[in-house]
Protein backbone atom coordinates (compact mmCIF):
# COMPACT_ATOMS: atom_id res chain seq x y z
CA UNK A 1 0.00 0.00 0.00
CA UNK A 2 1.40 3.50 -1.14
CA UNK A 3 0.17 6.84 -0.44
CA UNK A 4 0.61 9.42 -3.41
CA UNK A 5 0.20 13.17 -3.16
CA UNK A 6 -0.66 13.45 -6.54
CA UNK A 7 -3.12 10.41 -6.77
CA UNK A 8 -7.10 11.91 -6.89
CA UNK A 9 -8.58 8.61 -5.84
CA UNK A 10 -7.86 4.43 -5.08
CA UNK A 11 -5.97 2.69 -7.75
CA UNK A 12 -4.79 -1.16 -8.37
CA UNK A 13 -1.19 -1.72 -10.33
CA UNK A 14 0.09 -4.78 -10.91
CA UNK A 15 4.18 -4.95 -10.02
CA UNK A 16 6.72 -6.75 -12.03
CA UNK A 17 8.17 -9.26 -11.91
CA UNK A 18 6.58 -11.18 -9.78
CA UNK A 19 2.74 -9.74 -9.66
CA UNK A 20 2.79 -8.04 -6.07
CA UNK A 21 -0.31 -5.79 -6.32
CA UNK A 22 0.56 -1.96 -5.28
CA UNK A 23 -2.42 -0.26 -3.72
CA UNK A 24 -2.36 3.61 -4.49
CA UNK A 25 -4.17 5.89 -2.02
CA UNK A 26 -4.47 10.06 -2.08
CA UNK A 27 -3.55 11.78 0.95
CA UNK A 28 -5.68 11.32 3.65
CA UNK A 29 -7.70 8.39 2.22
CA UNK A 30 -8.82 5.51 4.36
CA UNK A 31 -7.92 2.51 3.91
CA UNK A 32 -11.09 0.59 4.85
CA UNK A 33 -13.39 -1.20 2.56
CA UNK A 34 -10.16 -2.28 0.60
CA UNK A 35 -10.77 -6.00 1.19
CA UNK A 36 -14.34 -5.52 -0.58
CA UNK A 37 -12.61 -3.65 -3.36
CA UNK A 38 -9.63 -6.24 -3.92
CA UNK A 39 -12.44 -8.92 -3.82
CA UNK A 40 -14.27 -7.06 -6.61
CA UNK A 41 -11.26 -7.01 -8.79
CA UNK A 42 -9.99 -10.46 -8.11
CA UNK A 43 -10.68 -12.11 -11.19
CA UNK A 44 -8.74 -8.83 -13.08
CA UNK A 45 -5.90 -9.15 -10.47
CA UNK A 46 -5.41 -12.97 -10.84
CA UNK A 47 -5.48 -12.04 -14.95
CA UNK A 48 -2.86 -9.11 -15.03
CA UNK A 49 -0.68 -11.29 -12.63
CA UNK A 50 -0.22 -13.91 -14.71
CA UNK A 51 0.59 -11.43 -18.38
CA UNK A 52 3.51 -9.84 -15.58
CA UNK A 53 4.94 -13.17 -14.44
CA UNK A 54 4.42 -14.49 -18.04
CA UNK A 55 6.35 -11.07 -19.33
CA UNK A 56 8.85 -11.00 -16.79
CA UNK A 57 10.04 -15.04 -16.97
CA UNK A 58 13.23 -14.37 -17.86
CA UNK A 59 13.88 -12.05 -14.84
CA UNK A 60 12.50 -14.84 -12.73
CA UNK A 61 14.12 -17.68 -14.36
CA UNK A 62 17.81 -17.06 -13.36
CA UNK A 63 16.73 -18.29 -9.55
CA UNK A 64 15.73 -21.57 -10.56
CA UNK A 65 18.78 -24.31 -11.09
CA UNK A 66 18.89 -25.76 -14.82
CA UNK A 67 20.34 -28.87 -13.33
CA UNK A 68 20.43 -30.82 -9.83
CA UNK A 69 23.76 -32.20 -8.56
CA UNK A 70 23.82 -34.35 -5.71
CA UNK A 71 27.63 -35.23 -6.02
CA UNK A 72 28.07 -37.69 -3.10
CA UNK A 73 25.19 -40.05 -3.89
CA UNK A 74 25.96 -39.74 -7.65
CA UNK A 75 22.89 -37.79 -8.73
CA UNK A 76 22.76 -35.72 -11.71
CA UNK A 77 19.51 -34.31 -14.24
CA UNK A 78 18.61 -31.30 -16.23
CA UNK A 79 15.42 -29.42 -14.56
CA UNK A 80 13.01 -28.88 -16.84
CA UNK A 81 9.99 -26.03 -16.33
CA UNK A 82 6.94 -27.12 -17.59
CA UNK A 83 4.80 -23.49 -17.55
CA UNK A 84 1.03 -23.69 -16.83
CA UNK A 85 0.05 -20.34 -15.50
CA UNK A 86 -3.12 -21.71 -14.79
CA UNK A 87 -2.24 -24.88 -12.52
CA UNK A 88 -3.32 -24.54 -9.15
CA UNK A 89 -0.14 -26.55 -7.78
CA UNK A 90 2.89 -28.24 -8.57
CA UNK A 91 4.04 -31.30 -9.94
CA UNK A 92 7.45 -32.83 -10.33
CA UNK A 93 8.05 -36.62 -11.89
CA UNK A 94 11.42 -37.51 -12.71
CA UNK A 95 12.47 -39.00 -16.66
CA UNK A 96 16.00 -40.83 -17.18
CA UNK A 97 18.91 -37.99 -16.52
CA UNK A 98 15.89 -35.33 -15.94
CA UNK A 99 13.12 -34.04 -13.12
CA UNK A 100 10.35 -32.15 -15.10
CA UNK A 101 8.53 -29.24 -12.93
CA UNK A 102 4.77 -29.04 -14.20
CA UNK A 103 2.97 -25.96 -12.81
CA UNK A 104 3.02 -22.14 -12.77
CA UNK A 105 6.92 -21.76 -13.01
CA UNK A 106 7.33 -17.92 -13.52
CA UNK A 107 6.26 -17.63 -9.70
CA UNK A 108 10.21 -18.71 -8.86
CA UNK A 109 9.68 -18.60 -5.49
CA UNK A 110 6.73 -21.16 -5.60
CA UNK A 111 8.75 -23.11 -7.79
CA UNK A 112 11.65 -23.21 -5.49
CA UNK A 113 9.76 -24.50 -2.91
CA UNK A 114 8.38 -27.12 -4.82
CA UNK A 115 12.02 -28.19 -5.82
CA UNK A 116 12.92 -28.04 -2.00
CA UNK A 117 9.65 -30.55 -1.46
CA UNK A 118 11.91 -32.89 -4.28
CA UNK A 119 15.22 -32.08 -2.23
CA UNK A 120 13.10 -33.47 0.39
CA UNK A 121 12.16 -36.33 -0.64
CA UNK A 122 15.30 -37.31 -2.34
CA UNK A 123 17.65 -36.51 1.16
CA UNK A 124 15.19 -39.32 2.93
CA UNK A 125 15.68 -41.69 0.02
CA UNK A 126 19.49 -41.48 -0.13
CA UNK A 127 20.84 -39.76 3.35
CA UNK A 128 19.84 -42.61 5.89
CA UNK A 129 21.57 -45.32 4.28
CA UNK A 130 24.55 -43.76 3.34
CA UNK A 131 24.90 -42.80 6.57
CA UNK A 132 24.06 -46.26 7.80
CA UNK A 133 26.82 -47.61 5.91
CA UNK A 134 29.68 -44.52 7.12
CA UNK A 135 28.43 -45.74 10.90
CA UNK A 136 29.48 -49.08 10.27
CA UNK A 137 32.64 -48.08 8.61
CA UNK A 138 33.39 -46.72 11.90
CA UNK A 139 31.91 -49.60 14.20
CA UNK A 140 29.05 -47.30 15.55
CA UNK A 141 24.98 -47.76 15.40
CA UNK A 142 22.49 -45.25 14.99
CA UNK A 143 18.89 -45.56 16.14
CA UNK A 144 16.23 -43.72 13.68
CA UNK A 145 18.22 -41.31 11.15
CA UNK A 146 15.41 -38.55 10.35
CA UNK A 147 15.83 -36.36 7.07
CA UNK A 148 14.30 -32.64 7.48
CA UNK A 149 14.65 -29.17 5.12
CA UNK A 150 16.58 -27.30 7.94
CA UNK A 151 17.71 -23.76 7.86
CA UNK A 152 20.33 -23.70 10.66
CA UNK A 153 21.77 -26.94 11.03
CA UNK A 154 23.56 -29.45 9.11
CA UNK A 155 22.45 -32.43 11.64
CA UNK A 156 22.05 -33.47 15.33
CA UNK A 157 21.82 -36.57 17.53
CA UNK A 158 19.66 -36.41 20.46
CA UNK A 159 20.68 -38.27 23.69
CA UNK A 160 18.31 -41.94 22.63
CA UNK A 161 21.14 -42.26 19.88
CA UNK A 162 18.64 -41.14 16.98
CA UNK A 163 20.09 -38.49 14.46
CA UNK A 164 18.54 -35.98 12.14
CA UNK A 165 20.12 -35.01 9.14
CA UNK A 166 19.23 -31.61 6.58
CA UNK A 167 18.43 -32.46 3.51
CA UNK A 168 20.46 -29.92 1.80
CA UNK A 169 23.67 -31.72 2.76
CA UNK A 170 22.49 -33.71 -0.92
CA UNK A 171 24.07 -30.09 -2.50
CA UNK A 172 27.41 -30.51 -0.72
CA UNK A 173 30.65 -32.38 -2.09
CA UNK A 174 30.99 -36.07 -0.43
CA UNK A 175 33.74 -35.39 2.35
CA UNK A 176 31.77 -32.33 3.79
CA UNK A 177 28.62 -34.91 3.60
CA UNK A 178 31.21 -37.51 5.76
CA UNK A 179 32.10 -34.73 7.92
CA UNK A 180 28.43 -33.68 8.97
CA UNK A 181 27.62 -37.24 9.51
CA UNK A 182 30.59 -38.16 11.52
CA UNK A 183 30.08 -35.51 13.56
CA UNK A 184 26.65 -36.60 14.93
CA UNK A 185 27.66 -40.40 14.76
CA UNK A 186 30.48 -39.32 17.57
CA UNK A 187 27.73 -37.66 19.46
CA UNK A 188 26.53 -41.22 19.86
CA UNK A 189 29.44 -41.60 22.25
CA UNK A 190 29.63 -38.15 23.89
CA UNK A 191 26.89 -35.82 23.92
CA UNK A 192 28.82 -33.02 24.25
CA UNK A 193 31.55 -31.53 22.47
CA UNK A 194 34.50 -32.16 25.06
CA UNK A 195 37.83 -33.56 24.69
CA UNK A 196 36.98 -36.68 24.12
CA UNK A 197 34.18 -35.98 21.47
CA UNK A 198 36.91 -33.68 19.56
CA UNK A 199 39.20 -36.62 19.44
CA UNK A 200 37.05 -39.35 18.09
CA UNK A 201 36.00 -36.91 15.24
CA UNK A 202 39.66 -36.28 14.68
CA UNK A 203 40.04 -39.83 14.28
CA UNK A 204 36.98 -40.53 12.08
CA UNK A 205 37.81 -37.16 10.23
CA UNK A 206 41.43 -36.13 10.44
CA UNK A 207 40.90 -32.70 8.17
CA UNK A 208 38.42 -31.65 10.89
CA UNK A 209 39.17 -28.19 10.87
CA UNK A 210 39.86 -27.88 7.56
CA UNK A 211 36.51 -29.28 6.93
CA UNK A 212 34.72 -27.45 9.18
CA UNK A 213 36.22 -24.02 7.54
CA UNK A 214 35.03 -25.06 4.42
CA UNK A 215 31.44 -26.23 5.60
CA UNK A 216 31.05 -22.87 6.86
CA UNK A 217 31.70 -21.09 3.58
CA UNK A 218 29.30 -23.64 2.07
CA UNK A 219 27.00 -22.30 4.11
CA UNK A 220 27.17 -18.82 2.47
CA UNK A 221 27.13 -20.48 -1.20
CA UNK A 222 23.55 -22.48 -1.44
CA UNK A 223 21.80 -21.47 -4.37
CA UNK A 224 18.75 -19.16 -4.09
CA UNK A 225 16.12 -21.89 -4.58
CA UNK A 226 17.09 -23.52 -1.42
CA UNK A 227 17.46 -20.65 0.44
CA UNK A 228 13.44 -19.35 -0.45
CA UNK A 229 10.89 -19.13 2.78
CA UNK A 230 7.29 -20.01 2.50
CA UNK A 231 6.59 -16.85 4.39
CA UNK A 232 8.72 -14.33 2.00
CA UNK A 233 6.95 -11.30 0.60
Amino acid sequence: MRVSRRAKQMSLRILPPDGRVEVVLPRGWSSEGLDEVLLRHADWIAARQREVRLRHRDELAPKLPRRLHFPAVGFDAQVEYDDRPDATRFRIHQEEGRVVLTGPCADARGASLALQDFLKQQGRALLPPYAVALAERHGLIPGRIGVRLQRSRWGSCSCQGNISLNARLLLLPRALLDFVICHELAHLRFCGHGPDFRALLERMQPQRAELQRQLRAAERTLPAWVRARKDQN
